[in-house]
């Protein structure tokens, strides 16, 4: 009754306000029914009523506001006022003239409607996107046509509706229309009471317009009428607003639109929802990192992964197209554990014998993808549907192979612990279908993934969880108590460390050892990781010994059992994975305290001149891990869990920010080579870290400050010599190059933030202690000049730093292929060319960062202008580089003026150069400052005598030239601090004194004289233990070596009766305490084998061999006995052993002394380049003027022996010793040619080394070729004609024994070997010729002035690039091969002294 009344008050004019107003509380108070005649009826009257200066519609639509506002009403009543609005919006549109839609004024009205309705949605009680009635979806549809023909086309109109719209676009429900005809979609559009309206020619094309340049854009789509674009325009507009709920469903709605797929729009709305993507992807980047990200990606690409199996195969390729671009974006997407098991499901469900017979429903258990969609639409008939499967097939396989690049190890847990469901589901784990499909897997998958290592690990896998839940069950039943367990289980994990300690050490041992111990631990740790992952407690204590022991043990193999049980752990029980880094974090930290692995500050990069050089073998190399092994491994692993984790949580980004800052803090990384692989690892997490830091600016507080600490511990590498790699193992090689250019790859990347680290040093503006303790010197600048000079100098550090890496790829990549015909390397830049200004720019810079830094740039790209400009910097400050060798050569070899600032007294405080380099400094006195002096000998009496023992030639050499004393002192202090020394510097003066003339007369050298003033001021100073060692040493090697003046009247006797004298000598020698052969001072002689002397064939002198059992010195009776580490173990070297010598009269041995140094130093240069090469430097000591000793090489033959016992051939005397060439000795055999023969190639080339018959060539019963007699080196040939006019021998046997002929990867390797061998030794040039320059005077006939030493320099091709020195070298061994002049030679000899050869 009250309805009627009030109607009939409005319509009378009578006090309307409170009649509307009685209206409202009546509808608010009774029944829909009531509340719905209501709304009809004050819709009725603003429909009729125009908005402008009209109190009654105003008063309206302040009642329908009221209505809105009032919370909690039934959900109905909502309904019933929403529809009703948007009625009165189309309807007060359509009465609103077309020409006037460009008018703001005609549409003031809209404004009030779009509030209330607005603040209906703000209750979230009615969810119409969700579900309504028809005619509400056909409201909403002519509502938003309406707002984009009002001008609201992607906000650039009537910006106050912006907001409203956004909010109302959430609950708008999708535009679509039902039906399936071709035609239902164009029919329903061109009826519908908007679009039909006769709009102007401008209108019809700005729509048109903007639908074609913002929807289709460029595409080939053409030809869409007004209504389409109208409706594409309005589709766009809508999705766009939406898309801030990150719901990708609703885009995905039109697209599988059976409607829209018959319509003339289809390919436009292929690229509308293309582009809606895009913009849910953009959005998606700003909330990278939080927990909304994981799930919001989480639940949205299981609905594209589900699509994508659907049955029509454009909603397929929609969906994969999709997953394409958002995997593109967020790789870590891949390795989503719940995507990929829903992927997996789905492929079982497709693949399964009901999916391919039946179109039944498939799922009838409660599977995890029943969760998430209810069905699973397939294709009609038996084909269609195994070519959707096989297609799903081929997805899940790419998806798994496009993973594995992400995280491999993470996609291979998670494969595991899916199969690990299917046969144990674990307590609290989702049960998934399908059983017994391992088997399957293997078929689908192949062996690239489902590999013999996967399901070694998938099998112990198994094994320890049905055990544990065994265990588990026992526990549950009191038959065992689990605190008792727990503990049991820390126990036998921890006998680990304390029982074993594999620590550095443990690299040296026994292989088989290792293996055992790390198989037990496997088992126990397998065990814990088990017990963690059935339990649902978090157990603390359990997870740290995970962690934490396979640290303290501190073993590759351990570490990668660790990995792969952590990763076990993380895939499966996912919530541990902060508690497991955090554990991980600390026992990094430990590492680096402990300074172990990366971190160890005795592994540096070793000059071979600073270590004691011996004339040992090199020792038979052993496969093992090197020290940062460990740390690589554990790299490795970080990376992928970085990978995998940086979009999970702000906790996870500080956890690895801690890492980097720890580990380059105080830039305490070792810079061994064997660390180059690791250090740019770890350097990659670095820029990844800090890169993923710019996408989220919020994080980014401390990103300058580590920035500048990464690139300071990038630049450090750079600071010491390059250093080549391991050549034995190219797949490490191979990996240390990427490494390289992965970390090249990232700052090219940074180069591009700079941009943004300009605007991040906002935040320090007024964080005044962050400016001060990143940039102090900076603290006098304004803020401005500051943010200026900052950007510049990180602009600087990169160029220089691309500069280095790029030359490091270069440098490596020669050492790797140094023939160049590999394949499907690393691209590798050119070289750079720069102007003059440029580079003296550069090295400017270079310094600015590290004065060491710049002083090694001009020994990487050798340009005469980085010089000039380094030496005018170390003019400026020479204390600035102090630490650096490369800078003092500057300053000797460049005779730097630095008299201006600090005078050469700088160095003094210089750091100490190789013993070679302080020896050549004391040479020509005269011409040198006495602070040079000062300086060399300060070097040489920083080294123990023992080390100093193999340059007494070149220190004896000194006194040639000795005005200032500085040699002789030298010598006088070491000679009486160390009697191994004293007496080794008396045998070499003695074979000084003399000269022999070319009629064979000697005649005092000019140097004797001093020589034997030397002699006295050293030997009659001695006293007590040092005079009784030095009269038993002499008068014992005086007995043996007077056997040959003994011998001189059986000269022309039979050889039994000069062992008969021999003999009877021998027997009279008695071997007195501590005394040794010249040629070993390292061991002393406990015995002589009497009956071991032979005389040796010669026409007028009487050499002898004769055996003595030695053992190696103990400690205390030499000096420190420090070698290179390039001999055999421990146990070997204290082995007593018989060691036979040969004692020479009439012959000058010290020619023979200077070509074995020179081996001696090129063997050491191989080892510490890691290069499987060998020489044998046998021992050689002058004892007096044409005397000496000469050590044998043990189980050995000459070639030319081998051919007077009648073997025809090299080959065939291999064959015979070692088997035919198909066996593995044989194999081993001619490996071990390969590596002498290279190396001996080298030296012969080097050393331009002749007279190589047969009779000077040996072999060793491992297949060892080795050179003796060394009587014509350098500038000398035999009988003064160089008939040997080639580099180095290589006959056409040799190329036999390679069985060149059959197999080319033989020869092949010993091309490599002789190439890396000559890059090896030309960083070394100036130390060789150094040892060679100071010999020159010694009247040695290998000598003819400075020539020698210009073609000594010449053959080191110093001025070339390494490729080019590469290339140089092949040369050499083209020209060698075969050479005509080998084999003439060969043929002389022959001829000439009976030697045979192989024709």
């Amino acid at each position: 009754m009250a309805v009627p009344a009030l109607t009939r008050r409005l319509n009378e004019n009578e006090d309307q306000i409170n009649a509307l107003y009685c209206l409202v509380e009546i509808a608010l108070t009774n029944d829909t029914t009531v509340f719905r005649d209501i709304i009809n009826l004050l819709s009725e009257i603003s429909k009729q009523e125009n908005y402008e200066n009209n109190a009654k519609v105003k008063i309206i639509y302040q009642c329908f506001l009221i209505i809105a506002r009032t919370p909690n009403l039934p959900d109905k009543k909502y309904e019933v006022l929403l529809e009703s609005l948007l009625f009165i919006f189309v309807s007060k549109t359509l009465l609103l003239p077309p020409k006037d839609l460009k008018h703001r004024r005609k549409i003031d009205e809209f404004t009030p409607l779009l509030i209330i309705i607005k603040e209906i949605f703000s209750h979230d009680i009615i969810h119409t996107e969700i579900s309504c009635s028809n005619e509400m979806n056909i409201a909403f549809r002519n509502f938003w046509f309406y707002c984009i023909l009002l001008g609201f086309r992607d906000g650039k109109w009537y910006n106050n509706w912006h907001t409203i719209l956004n909010n109302i676009a959430r609950y708008t429900p999708t535009l679509l229309v039902s039906g399936s005809n071709a035609n239902s979609l164009e029919t329903i559009l061109e009826s519908n009471s908007i679009l039909r309206q006769k709009f102007s020619d401008g209108l019809q094309a700005l729509i048109k317009y903007e639908c074609s340049n913002m929807v289709t854009k460029n595409t080939e789509i053409k030809g869409l009428s007004f209504i389409q674009s109208a409706y594409l325009l309005t589709v766009h507009q809508l999705e766009s607003m939406r898309m801030d709920l990150l719901d990708i469903t609703y885009i995905f709605q039109y697209i599988l639109n059976e409607a829209t797929n018959n319509s003339g729009i289809t390919n436009a709305m292929d690229v509308l929802a293309d582009k809606i993507l895009d913009i849910y992807l953009k959005k998606q980047e700003i909330n990278i990192g939080t927990k909304e990200f994981t799930e919001n990606i989480e639940k949205q690409i299981e609905f594209i992964v589900t699509n994508a199996s659907h049955r029509l195969k454009r909603i397929r390729t929609f969906s994969r197209r999709f997953l394409e671009k958002m995997v593109t974006k967020f790789p870590s997407v891949l390795i989503n554990k719940n995507t990929l098991y829903l992927m997996l499901n789905i492929l079982i469900a497709l693949t399964s014998p009901l999916s391919i017979k039946s179109s039944e429903k498939l799922f009838t258990d409660h599977s995890k993808i029943n969760d998430i969609v209810p069905y699973l639409e397939l294709a009609d008939g038996c084909d269609h549907k195994k070519e959707l499967a096989n297609e799903y097939l081929d997805l899940c396989k790419q998806w798994i192979e496009y993973a594995s690049k992400v995280s491999s190890v993470e996609i291979n847990g998670l494969l595991q612990s899916y199969l690990l469901n299917i046969h144990i589901p674990t307590p609290g784990a989702q049960r998934f279908i399908g059983t017994g499909v391992t088997s399957q897997f293997g078929d689908m998958f192949g062996s690239k993934f489902i590999n013999s290592s996967f399901m070694n690990t998938f099998s112990l896998q198994s094994y320890c969880i049905g055990k544990v839940l065994g265990i588990r069950d026992a526990i549950k039943d009191n038959l065992i108590s689990e605190d008792a367990l727990l503990m049991q289980m820390k126990e036998k994990l921890q006998r680990f460390v304390k029982q074993y300690q594999l620590n550095d050490t443990a690299l040296n041992q026994p292989e088989i050892e290792i293996t055992k111990i790390v198989e037990q631990f496997t088992s126990e740790l397998y065990m814990v990781c088990a017990y963690i992952i059935v339990s649902k407690n978090v157990y603390k204590d359990l997870i740290q010994d995970v962690c934490w022991i396979p640290v303290q043990m501190f073993h590759p193999q351990v570490m990668t059992v660790a990995k792969a049980a952590w990763i076990w752990l993380m895939t499966t029980r996912p919530e541990l994975s902060l508690n497991i880094l955090i554990e991980l974090l600390s026992a990094w930290e430990w590492t680096k305290y402990k300074q172990r692995g990366i971190f160890s500050t005795n592994k540096i990069r070793e000059d071979p001149f600073m270590h004691r050089i011996t004339y040992t073998v090199p020792a038979k190399r052993k496969p093992k891990a090197h020290f940062a092994e460990v740390h690589s491994i554990w790299v490795e692993f970080l990376s992928d869990r970085y990978n995998v984790l940086k979009y999970n949580g702000n906790m996870y980004d500080k956890v690895f920010m801690k890492l980097i800052q720890i580990s380059f803090c105080n830039d305490n990384l070792s810079n061994s080579m064997y660390a180059r692989k690791t250090t740019f690892q770890l350097l990659t997490l670095g820029m990844n870290v800090l890169h993923h830091q710019k996408q989220r600016p919020n994080d980014s507080k401390f990103e300058l400050l580590l920035k500048k600490e990464l690139y300071e511990v990038a630049f450090s590498w750079f600071k010491d010599p390059s250093a080549w790699g391991d050549s034995n193992d190219r797949q490490t090689l191979e990996n240390e190059i990427k490494a390289i250019d992965e970390f090249c790859q990232c700052v090219k990347m940074d180069v591009k933030y700079n941009l943004t680290s300009m605007k991040n040093l906002n935040k320090f503006k007024h964080t005044g202690i962050i400016f001060k303790i990143l940039f102090q010197q900076y603290s006098k600048l304004t803020y401005e000049q500051f943010a200026k000079n900052v950007i510049k100098i990180f602009e600087n550090a990169q160029e220089i730093l691309l500069l280095l890496l790029e030359d490091e790829l270069r440098h490596l990549d020669i050492w790797y292929d140094p023939e160049r015909k590999l394949q499907n390397k690393v691209n590798i830049p050119a070289r750079l060319s720069y102007n003059k200004n440029k580079w003296g720019t550069l090295i400017s810079s270079a310094w600015n960062i590290s004065p060491s830094l710049a002083a090694e740039i001009p020994n990487k790209f050798k340009l005469p202008v980085l010089h000039t400009e380094l030496i005018r910097l170390i003019t400026s400050n020479p204390l600035a580089v102090i630490n650096s060798t490369s800078a003092l050569e500057e300053v000797i070899n460049q005779k730097c003026n630095i008299s201006s600032n600090y005078g050469f007294r700088s160095l003094l405080y210089w750091t100490q150069v190789s013993p070679i380099h302080a020896i050549s400094f004391l040479a020509n006195q005269t011409e040198k400052n006495p602070w040079e002096i000062q300086y060399s000998l300060r070097v040489l009496e920083h080294f123990p005598p023992d080390m100093i023992f193999f340059y007494v030639p070149q220190i004896v050499q000194l006194l040639r030239n000795d005005p200032l004393g500085y040699a002789e002192h030298y010598i006088l202090k070491t000679a009486h601090s160390s009697q191994l020394f004293a007496h080794q510097i008396i045998w070499n003066m003695k074979a000084n004194m003399n000269i022999e003339e070319k009629d064979g007369t000697q005649v005092p050298d000019k140097i004797k004289p001093v020589l034997d003033r030397m002699i006295e001021k050293i030997v009659n100073p001695l006293s007590g233990a040092d005079k009784e060692f030095y009269e038993r040493e002499f008068n014992f090697f005086n007995e043996v070596t007077g056997i040959s003046g003994k011998l001189m009247p059986f000269i022309k006797c039979s050889k039994p009766e000069k062992k008969k004298k021999i003999d009877e000598e021998m027997a009279k020698i008695k071997v007195d305490v501590g005394v040794y052969l010249p040629s070993n001072p390292d061991s002393i002689v406990i015995d002589i084998d009497y009956k071991s002397g032979i005389p040796l064939q010669s026409h007028a002198k009487a050499p002898f061999l004769a055996t003595f059992k030695t053992k190696p010195r103990a400690t205390g009776e030499g000096e420190n006995n420090y070698e290179e580490n390039d001999s055999e173990s421990d146990d070997e070297n204290n082995k007593e052993i018989w060691e036979s010598a040969i004692f020479k009269v009439g012959d000058d041995c010290r020619q023979d002394i200077l070509a074995l140094q020179l081996i001696a130093i090129f063997k050491s240069i191989f080892v510490k380049d890691g290069l499987d090469m060998y020489l044998y430097p046998y021992r050689v000591v002058a004892t007096e003027t044409g005397c000496g000793v000469i050590e044998c090489i043990p189980n050995s033959i000459s070639r030319d022996q081998m051919g007077r016992e009648k073997v025809n051939s090299l080959y065939d005397y291999y064959v015979v010793k070692f088997g035919h060439s198909d066996t593995v000795s044989y194999q081993k055999a001619r490996a071990n040619f390969i590596r002498s023969l290279a190396a001996y190639s080298i030296v012969l080339y080097m050393l331009q080394i002749k007279d190589r018959h047969n009779g000077n060539i040996m072999f060793d019963n491992e297949g060892y070729i080795i050179h003796i007699d060394f009587g014509f080196i350098l500038d000398i040939s035999p009988g003064g004609v160089n008939f040997e006019n080639v580099p180095f021998k290589l006959t056409g046997e040799m190329l036999e024994v390679m069985r060149e002929e059959i197999d080319q990867q033989p020869y092949e390797w010993f091309c490599e070997l002789c190439i890396r061998g000559y890059l090896a030794i030309r960083p070394y040039a100036t130390q060789i010729i150094e040892m060679v320059t100071l010999m020159q005077e010694s009247g040695l006939p290998c000598f003819r002035g400075e020539v020698t030493l210009k073609k000594l320099k010449q053959r080191f091709q110093l001025d070339l690039t390494e490729q080019a020195a590469a290339d140089f070298m092949s040369e050499r061994i083209k020209e060698s091969r075969q050479n005509i002049l080998s084999v003439g030679y060969d043929l002389f000899q022959q001829i000439q002294n009976e030697i045979p050869y192989h024709r």
